[in-house]
């Protein structure tokens, strides 16, 4: 049988019904409902096997979740462009079948096929945990890539082919959905998935790869009343074929994406903060005497605005006795005197709280701590130990535990009368909300839904409306709370593996979120809080010379930052660093590429990402080292990676002038051709050479400014 190709008529396709809405989109079902295949002009794709297009989790004796898949569906009413049926059973993994009552609406709407469950009655036998939604099988052609929208994004390239062969779904891939959305992309045709929720349901996206093909679904946590059948998701779900890879599958979410809540804040309503008119963040930690001069040098070298997060300025070790910070470890009037110094010297400075942790070991946790923690569905309280050097467990709080708010407020109190600009809520974007919580104390339904991110942005519209000065930031770039953050931090730029990194959320919501952060150190060498207990300090002896070992990771890092129309940030710059000759060059680069990034702001904080085109270029073998904070140097493992020496990325600012930005990161002059099919043309059209370590920025030729 064709897969993912034009396929001509057979005896299947004769006996299908098929949904056609004038424009070439064709679905086709069996009569049992089984999805057959989905086609459009762009690309055509046969499910294999053919199936429902969703299923069940339900929780079994153990523990553990096992599947429910629905029985033959019969047609209740079909035209030519929708089809309503009737599921009588769902048929447990083990064989069992239960008597239900379902309905299953599908209808080509907006160039998407568009599905929705809707549940009349349920077998009360069954737990039912989560809703896989679409769940479709498709062929795993050579070449293949998952697109995700983790973070700013990711591109898995093959993912679990070491498991195709295997005679079941053995190899699996679970991503978080900060955006709605993946694609399967493959040369012959690609394959869009979403849904269009507005409210923030707890997902995940999953992919399980065996038997020769893959399985893609989407995956919702249902609630667990007590009594009765759980609530379905109230949004549809859809799926698209269309050719291109990730920027073409962002388009395709972009026009819905743009009408929610969370895109009201655009250009117009975000300018005139420190955060649109920063330069380059320094991500900086520790004393004042360490902190202040050497942000105080960046921003007199650099003569631009320059924004400042503060970390270890608390009165406690940091990962540990949150949510206690007050007063500030050096004093109150000490530290309010550095941060008036640093603002009278054009630095914004905003500092690090946690948005949603609450140290285990604190002695109010027992009470008014645990009363806000998630509770897990084994009844456990969910925490993590992240600050290995003190084995402190962190308790994540629920977004609904009023507790937390309050908690939560007074802290936001504290930080604003210490006449700061900004306050950073950790964690918040990048996990809240996304975990269920089976407590039956926080005033919500356990299990899934929309409760945590209705909560955590409660808690974010209060700061804002208790101190409307006070910009908001917090830690990833989740989509439902870019109305209420004014720019969210992002280590994913300096991330080289697994998966190849790209700007995926930039595609979609530039403009309208604003995104800093870089987690690569200039040295290798993570600090050491003076707070952590000396003893576990790792020994410098161990130290390699990371630098000399890696030699343009740095500049690879903030280069693909500026590109990726994020924010430049430099992640502890000291003192000891801009003195040093050795990383003389490297600052430089940083510098030049703040000031580069700053005067382009039209395109790279407000402008609209266009499609990337392809550049002709070389390609470098990068070397590398992954190193979060709790990372003992003598477990580094350097690696290498090869990445193209030019990166590039083009723009349209909202006069519709479009540009192109093109970075040189190696330390040699590196020739460039761009090729492009969008009808936009920039100079010079034969090639050019960037010098080392150097940007370039190309404006459109007059006549195809505003591309086609």
């Amino acid at each position: 049988m064709p897969q993912v190709q034009p396929c001509e008529d057979g005896p299947v396709r004769q006996s299908a019904v098929v949904l056609a809405d004038g424009s070439g989109l064709q679905a086709g079902f069996s009569a049992h409902g089984h999805l057959l295949w989905l086609e459009s002009p762009a690309a055509v794709w046969e499910f294999t096997p053919p199936g429902p297009g969703w299923s069940l989790l339900a929780e079994g004796s153990a523990g553990a979740l096992e599947s429910v898949v629905p029985g033959d569906a019969v047609v209740i009413s079909a035209d030519a462009v929708s089809l309503c049926l009737r599921v009588e059973s769902l048929q447990h993994q083990d064989g069992r079948r239960f008597p239900a009552a379902l309905e299953l609406h599908w209808a080509l709407r907006e160039g998407r096929l568009e599905g929705r469950v809707v549940p009349r009655a349920l077998p009360t036998e069954l737990t039912f945990a989560a809703l896989r939604f679409p769940d479709v099988g498709v062929p795993y052609p050579a070449g293949v890539q998952w697109v995700v929208p983790n973070d700013l994004g990711r591109v898995y390239r093959e993912p679990c082919r070491e498991h195709l062969a295997a005679p079941d779904l053995a190899g699996s891939l679970r991503q978080r959905a900060h955006m709605q959305f993946m694609a399967w992309v493959s040369t012959a045709g690609s394959l869009y998935l979403d849904s269009r929720d507005e409210s923030g349901w707890m997902r995940s996206l999953l992919l399980r790869v065996g038997a020769g093909r893959a399985q893609l679904c989407i995956e919702h946590v249902l609630p667990r009343p007590a009594a009765g059948a759980p609530a379905f998701p109230p949004y549809a779900v859809g799926l698209a074929p269309y050719r291109g890879g990730w920027y073409e599958a962002a388009r395709l979410y972009r026009p819905w994406a743009l009408r929610q809540r969370w895109s009201r804040r655009g250009p117009a309503e975000r300018r005139g903060s420190y955060i649109a008119e920063a330069a380059c963040w320094l991500w900086n930690r520790g004393r004042i005497e360490e902190v202040v001069p050497a942000t105080a040098e960046v921003a007199r070298r650099l003569g631009l605005p320059v924004a400042l997060d503060w970390y270890w300025w608390h009165r406690k070790p940091y990962d540990t006795g949150y949510p206690d910070y007050f007063p500030p470890r050096q004093g109150e009037e000490p530290f309010r005197a550095a941060v008036r110094e640093l603002q009278r010297q054009g630095v914004a400075v905003q500092v690090y709280t946690n948005g949603m942790s609450w140290d285990h070991d604190e002695p109010d946790w027992p009470d008014a701590g645990r009363a806000c923690t998630l509770v897990k569905r084994d009844g456990e309280y969910w925490g993590h130990v992240y600050n290995t050097w003190m084995n402190r467990r962190l308790m994540h709080v629920c977004g609904a535990a009023e507790g937390w708010h309050r908690r939560a407020l007074q802290t936001a109190d504290g930080v604003a009368a210490l006449g700061l600009d900004g306050l950073y809520m950790d964690q918040v974007a990048i996990i809240g909300g996304t975990v269920p919580c089976y407590s039956l104390e926080h005033g919500h339904t356990p299990g899934g839904g929309d409760y945590g991110t209705a909560g955590f942005r409660r808690l974010l519209e209060a700061i804002r409306a208790r101190h409307p000065r006070l910009m908001l930031s917090s830690e990833g770039v989740a989509e439902v709370y870019q109305d209420l953050l004014e720019a969210c931090i992002s280590l994913q730029t300096s991330t080289e593996r697994p998966g190849e990194v790209i700007p995926l959320f930039p595609a979609v919501y530039h403009g309208r979120a604003t995104v800093f952060g870089m987690y690569t150190h200039l040295d290798g060498i993570t600090p050491y809080d003076e707070a952590w207990p000396p003893e576990h300090r790792p020994d410098p002896t161990r130290e390699k010379d990371w630098h000399r070992l890696c030699p343009d990771q740095f500049a690879l890092a903030v280069a693909r930052t500026v590109a990726f129309g994020c924010q430049p940030t430099a992640t502890n710059l000291t003192r000891r660093h801009l003195a040093s000759p050795e990383f003389a060059d490297d600052i430089a680069f940083f510098l030049d590429l703040a000031r580069f990034y700053h005067a382009r702001r039209d395109w790279l904080l407000w402008g609209e990402m266009l499609a990337p085109g392809r550049l002709e270029v070389g390609e470098v073998a990068v070397t590398c080292i992954a190193r979060t904070i709790f990372t003992r140097p003598e477990s580094i493992e350097p690696f290498t990676v090869p990445r193209p020496a030019v990166l590039h990325s083009a723009w349209r600012a909202e006069n519709g002038q479009a540009g192109m930005a093109l970075i040189n990161y190696t330390r040699e002059a590196q020739r460039v051709v761009i090729h492009r099919d969008d009808g936009l043309r920039f100079e010079p059209s034969d090639g050019l050479t960037l010098p080392p370590r150097s940007a370039c920025w190309l404006p459109a030729l007059a006549a195809d400014a505003t591309g086609t």
